[in-house]
């Protein structure tokens, strides 16, 4: 299922590319530790954003509860780093109970393009984190 859930995300940032007209960058990302992220971090990310100034974030986790790509929020955007915010409502857990909110972070550098992601809300003690390298695709 999760190999599953990776696929159709690669598929869907793939496809959606020429759909969104007004992107001026699209970084797709592929995250390692992703196994001790308990689902919630996935192997494959993608963060779109918009000539309006607006970014997309894209993920498996994303696709399965929502359907459709989050809107994030910059917290940074210069030449050297990037960093969004974005936060996933209603999660369900493997026993359909839900959680509040679960917020997510991701801090990219831009020259290196090395991105960390963290994972969390408040019924969990500690961040889950995840760490990988972007490619930067122009539209």
């Amino acid at each position: 299922m999760k190999h599953l859930l990776c696929a159709l995300t690669a598929l869907w940032v793939t496809s959606a590319i020429p759909a969104v007209a007004q992107t001026t960058f699209f970084y797709e990302c592929d995250l390692t530790g992703t196994e001790n992220t308990f689902g919630w971090i996935t192997p494959k990310l993608a963060l779109v954003s918009t000539e309006e100034g607006k970014v997309k974030v894209i993920d498996a986790v994303i696709l399965g509860i929502n359907e459709e790509p989050i809107d994030g929020t910059f917290l940074r955007n210069n030449t050297r780093r990037m960093i969004v915010k974005w936060r996933l409502k209603n999660a369900p857990t493997k026993s359909g109970a839900g959680y509040r909110t679960f917020d997510y972070r991701a801090s990219l550098n831009k020259t290196t393009l090395k991105v960390e992601v963290t994972a969390g809300n408040s019924n969990v003690e500690q961040l889950l984190r995840s760490e990988g390298t972007c490619r930067l695709r122009q539209n």
